[in-house]
């Protein structure tokens, strides 16, 4: 099974994909971030994001994308452009026929001993090391 973990973001999407073999057994397939471009409008940014995440999807066909859920922080205007993401993320994977798991950001990074507030360029940098 493939499996898409992806940090969703209205400026800059992280994603990882493992393969999972019998057992605990895992391979890593590949990860990356998805950087917006910040001098189009919102709207266009939430379409650039559903293209480039198509083309994602289509490069590794994962049968399960795991997305992060909404970290309700200090400024609402931030969660609801987030939350707008992981709308166009969630109808993208599910139109390209997987299934949708949504998990706690804070338990996706304590996965990374420490790691609690890491940021998304940090995460990825954590994961090449292993």
């Amino acid at each position: 099974m493939t499996i898409l973990g992806i940090d969703p973001g209205s400026q800059v999407v992280g994603f990882g994909v493992i393969n999972v073999h019998s057992g605990s057994n895992l391979e890593h397939r590949g990860h990356g971030t998805l950087a917006l471009d910040l001098s189009q409008n919102f709207s266009s940014r939430l379409a650039e994001l559903c293209r480039r995440l198509r083309t994602v999807i289509e490069t590794y066909q994962p049968q399960v994308v795991v997305v992060e859920s909404i970290f309700l922080g200090k400024n609402i205007q931030s969660a609801f452009k987030l939350g707008h993401a992981r709308g166009v993320i969630m109808a993208e994977a599910t139109l390209s026929g997987c299934q949708v798991l949504n998990i706690r950001p804070v338990w996706s990074r304590k996965e990374l001993p420490g790691q609690e507030r890491l940021k998304k360029t940090m995460s990825v940098k954590s994961c090449n090391f292993f």
